[in-house]
């Protein structure tokens, strides 16, 4: 817009909030009682409030209104004659010339509520990259919002509303495809056309874990799945390494019809993608790879991907990429020691604990009663660290005994696992405190509230543990 449409854009919304203010006080204020005694009297009032202005919240919201249009937030003084102020500045001695704050401070008073033009303008995006920077902070709003009214607050309306907005406004959003399975959920859910995104999905991302889901509406979830795939991806990952690219890419893809959402999920895809860099034409290698990177959510895997890609983007290093190019190097890191979690399969399948990582999570620290009274002063450090580290997140701290053995400290809350992750890696890294040693914060762990509900009753610390170590670690 131009800066004079900006202008009666800004001038219409600061009206807008003029109205909203009057609307607020006339809702608070208390109908008149419109008896025999009030008719006689001369002043009375056949409307809403009273007749004496100082009892009439309309009456003095309109007037503080009409006095900032014309005066603009200016403070209540004793002595308003500027001739006077000048003077008993200049003086300096005389008390009445004392600012009364009272108007500036009160969040109820509407000088307060009410925005300026200035304010407003400077607001507006100007630059490309201002103009950049305010688009992807509303392209994760809408997702995260839309995430968070459907898994948390049920609002299944509302959590389409935002969602379609996503994927309307923002067609190439790396966010997309878990957006259309969300809608997905939410329209069969509601009874709704789930199938147009089953057909979106495929069309679009056939090679997606959501794309999977959506394809198998009933497989398998939980401990057992995640079991099963860790020891259907060692085959794969076996059947790679010793060069049978087709068996191993035939196991990768029944396991993600099978069990298409679990923890393993992310490291198929990628370990097909690595057989696609030996059988198939490098520009698909070169696609697969930059759509896994937009999309993957792990750190580590990520990473991977990227340094597999580099030897694909300069032209004079595309000549390279052979059957003994860096994939295989890279691949002997994809293990991630899936044996290990394979040998405690007895122990996470009688598991009480249920893995669910869009659930509301919290961050616990757990120690002994004299551990706890010596750490007296934990919580201000914790909260000076929030402050300086997710000063936007509204983390709350608290602390309580779990049972005689044990005290413990909780950061909440996280609206899902990854976000606990990103605060347990930050916090495993960056806080430090005389109070905590460093044997009690490496047993620091995060945990589901369904799943801290059970803890609590069973208090068995090392089940959990063991559990965390094999689905968060």
């Amino acid at each position: 817009l131009s800066k004079e449409e900006q202008t009666a854009l800004a001038n219409q919304f600061i009206k807008s909030e003029e109205e909203r203010l009057l609307a607020e006080a006339k809702a608070k204020e208390k109908p008149k009682n419109s008896g025999i005694f009030d008719n006689l009297l001369a002043f009375a009032d056949r409307g809403s409030g009273s007749s004496f202005y100082f009892d009439n919240a309309v009456a003095m919201q309109q007037g503080a209104i009409t006095f900032y249009r014309t005066w603009g937030n200016r403070p209540l003084q004793d002595n308003w004659r500027r001739s006077a102020v000048n003077f008993q500045g200049n003086t300096g001695n005389n008390p009445q010339a004392t600012v009364d704050s009272t108007a500036t401070t009160d969040e109820n008073n509407p000088l307060n509520q009410l925005p300026d033009i200035e304010t407003l303008l400077a607001q507006i995006p100007q630059t490309a990259e201002d103009k950049k920077s305010l688009n992807q902070e509303l392209e994760e709003s809408y997702f995260e919002l839309g995430k968070v009214l459907y898994f948390d607050l049920k609002e299944i309306e509302r959590s389409i509303d935002n969602l379609e907005v996503l994927v309307r406004e923002y067609p190439n959003s790396s966010k997309k495809p878990e957006a259309y399975y969300l809608l997905y959920l939410a329209q069969k859910e509601r009874g709704g056309n789930f199938q147009q995104y089953v057909g979106r999905l495929n069309r679009e991302y056939p090679d997606s874990q959501y794309t999977y889901s959506v394809n198998n509406p009933e497989a398998a979830s939980g401990n057992i799945a995640y079991l099963q795939s860790s020891k259907n991806y060692e085959q794969a990952y076996d059947l790679y390494y010793n060069g049978n690219f087709g068996e191993s890419r035939r196991i990768i893809r029944s396991t993600l019809e099978e069990y298409p959402l679990t923890r393993n999920t992310e490291r198929l895809l990628l370990l097909d993608i690595m057989i696609s860099g030996k059988v198939e034409s490098r520009e698909r290698f070169k696609e697969r790879l930059e759509a896994y990177i937009e999309n993957t959510k792990d750190a580590g895997l990520v990473e991977l991907a990227r340094n597999m890609l580099k030897p694909l983007l300069p032209k004079e290093d595309l000549a390279s990429l052979n059957q003994a190019d860096s994939t295989a190097l890279d691949s002997a890191n994809l293990n991630l020691s899936l044996k290990d979690s394979v040998s405690t399969e007895k122990k996470l399948l009688d598991s009480p604990f249920k893995l669910d990582e869009n659930q509301t999570h919290i961050m616990v620290l757990v120690m002994s009663p004299e551990e706890a009274e010596k750490a007296a002063g934990l919580v201000g450090e914790l909260e000076n660290f929030h402050a300086k580290n997710f000063s936007n997140s509204r983390l709350r701290t608290g602390n309580m005994n779990m049972n005689r053995e044990n005290a413990i400290y909780i950061i909440s809350p996280f609206t899902n696992a990854e976000k606990a992750k990103e605060y347990y890696l930050k916090f495993m890294e960056n806080f430090e405190s005389a109070k905590l040693s460093k044997e009690l914060k490496d047993q620091a762990f995060f945990i589901s509230i369904e799943n801290f509900q059970i803890l609590n009753r069973s208090k068995n610390l090392e089940e959990y543990r063991a559990f965390f170590e094999a689905y968060y670690q």
